[in-house]
């Protein structure tokens, strides 16, 4: 009898505690889907990020977008509630959490998820990070959607060659009409 009543003490406590960390986790990226008055600043998305990594929430998403990769990965596309927290993290104000996502976005081959992701990869080629905006004209270059080579062409004079290079690859794999292989 002790046994049972420890244990249903046990998974209630369980229940709480993740739910805490889910609200705890989840408030801070419904209230800033616009950019931080200092996100314009690259430094200041450096410092930001080092101050993130620091925080208990920051293992959480990691954990997410991991288990959304692997999820996705497994079922060949996202479900619709992962596309909506992948959206969500792609409008992070922290730099490496909307270059996460945008890597994991780039699984997408299903054309509903693909409709309702690009609009907000397209939104990050302009991102001031450049890693972000890599990470957005890879995961287009992965999604395969041609409609993307338009908005690509401004990134070819990027001022960070890596990020020039990588838009030309996305737009020369999309004329061809090849998509890229995850990881590969």
């Amino acid at each position: 009898m002790k046994k049972a009543v420890l244990l249903g003490v046990l998974v209630s406590l369980a229940v709480v505690a993740t739910a805490f960390l889910l609200i705890r986790h989840r408030i801070p990226y419904l209230t800033t889907r616009q950019t931080t008055a200092h996100a314009g600043t690259p430094d200041a998305d450096w410092r930001d990020n080092d101050l993130w990594r620091k925080t208990p929430e920051y293992k959480v998403v990691q954990d997410k977008l991991k288990a959304i990769a692997t999820a996705a990965d497994v079922r060949g596309f996202p479900t619709a509630d992962e596309v909506e927290v992948l959206i969500e993290y792609i409008h992070s104000p922290h730099y490496e959490t909307r270059e996460t996502a945008l890597i994991v976005a780039g699984s997408a081959r299903s054309d509903p998820a693909r409709a309702m992701l690009i609009p907000h990869v397209l939104g990050l080629l302009s991102d001031p990070v450049s890693f972000v905006r890599l990470s957005a004209a890879g995961s287009l270059e992965r999604m395969g959607d041609k409609s993307a080579i338009p908005f690509l062409h401004p990134l070819l004079n990027d001022n960070r060659t890596v990020v020039a290079k990588a838009a030309q690859r996305a737009i020369l794999r999309l004329q061809e009409g090849k998509e890229t292989v995850t990881g590969k």
